[in-house]
């Protein structure tokens, strides 16, 4: 009997990650976080980009209505800025459509009409009728890009490819040394 092994499984839909300044050289990005199975492939996928000219978080997934991918994109947010909790402004402003506004977001070089809204620092965006589904937070200017389209080779640990939960801690502990997290 063959076993699978247990870790991070790429998904079948499009990854997109955030992009600064695009002369900016120096910005750590890896896989923060998914959800699924341990087997099987990803559900959701987490990138993170840390650099001089800001900070971002954009999960890739299929949500099923507007609800989910507004609270993950308000929970990027909070996770971004651990020194405020934004859990009932999360809930209070997913609940309401005055706190999203329809706005051209960069996506792959070309305009898209996404849901834009702001939490503190922090702008907080979501698409679920584009062909990359998303939901994201960042401070500063930010631009989104598919995986296909930057070098995966740029991550501490290429999120397009499988990966043991051995080298997945390995990542962190990369991680854990090169990002200020304060």
């Amino acid at each position: 009997m063959m076993t699978k092994v247990e870790g991070y499984r790429p998904p079948a839909f499009p990854l997109l990650e955030a992009r600064f300044n695009r002369s900016e050289n120096n910005t750590t990005r890896w896989l923060y976080s998914w959800n699924g199975l341990v087997t099987e492939a990803a559900t959701d996928v987490t990138l993170a980009a840390s650099a001089p000219a800001g900070r971002a978080l954009v999960t890739s997934g299929l949500w099923a209505d507007e609800w989910g991918v507004r609270i993950a994109a308000l929970l990027a947010a909070n996770s971004l800025d651990r020194s405020r909790l934004f859990r009932g402004i999360a809930i209070d402003a997913a609940a309401n459509d005055v706190s999203w506004r329809s706005a051209p977001l960069s996506i792959d070089g070309e305009s898209a009409q996404v849901a834009i809204g702001h939490v503190g620092d922090f702008t907080v965006a979501y698409a679920i009728d584009t062909p990359a589904q998303f939901a994201a937070a960042w401070r500063n200017d930010s631009e989104l890009e598919s995986l296909g389209v930057m070098d995966a080779a740029g991550y501490l640990i290429d999120p397009s490819q499988m990966h043991s939960y051995p080298s997945l801690h390995e990542q962190t502990m990369r991680v854990k040394s090169v990002v200020d997290f304060s």
